[in-house]
């Protein structure tokens, strides 16, 4: 028979809701259950800022990546395999130009290639509209090749 003492210990454990045996209380069981169970619930509570248990965001703030530096020299970037400044004009535009307007020489005058554009415009005139098809074959390698301006500067991509 146990002393009355212990029983009584015993009584005060459970209606205090711990284990009559010991061990971890009866509630915090309870609360590792619902964690478990609804843990997304949970960790709404401790994020909101009146709860009592909140814990300070001790991360890093996150902010967007740096952006990059631009060289007064290269405005536009430069291109990865020689290093050399891009132009400030675009690939696609001057062959587009060049590939329906090639008859004028529309997209040479468009990369600054006067002399270039001049002639074109000169032998379409002269031949007819059969030079057009130099204009058109010059919008193709202009769309595809590794094409510069005046300066002798790559083509923006």
């Amino acid at each position: 028979m146990e002393p009355a003492g212990r029983t009584a210990r015993r009584a005060h454990r459970v209606r205090a809701g711990l284990r009559p045996t010991g061990g971890p209380p009866l509630r915090v069981r309870r609360r590792a259950v619902h964690r478990a169970v609804a843990p997304a619930v949970h960790r709404l509570r401790r994020r909101s800022p009146s709860h009592p248990l909140r814990q300070p965001d001790l991360r890093r703030p996150r902010t967007a990546a740096p952006r990059p530096r631009r060289h007064p020299d290269a405005p536009y970037g430069r291109e990865p395999g020689t290093g050399a400044p891009y132009s400030d004009k675009s690939k696609l535009a001057a062959g587009l130009l060049q590939l329906f307007l090639g008859g004028a020489g529309i997209g040479r005058f468009y990369t600054g290639h006067t002399g270039i554009a001049i002639a074109q415009l000169i032998v379409t005139i002269v031949t007819f509209g059969l030079g057009a098809v130099w204009g058109f074959v010059d919008g193709i390698v202009l769309l595809a090749g590794r094409s510069t301006d005046a300066q002798g500067r790559p083509l923006r991509p």
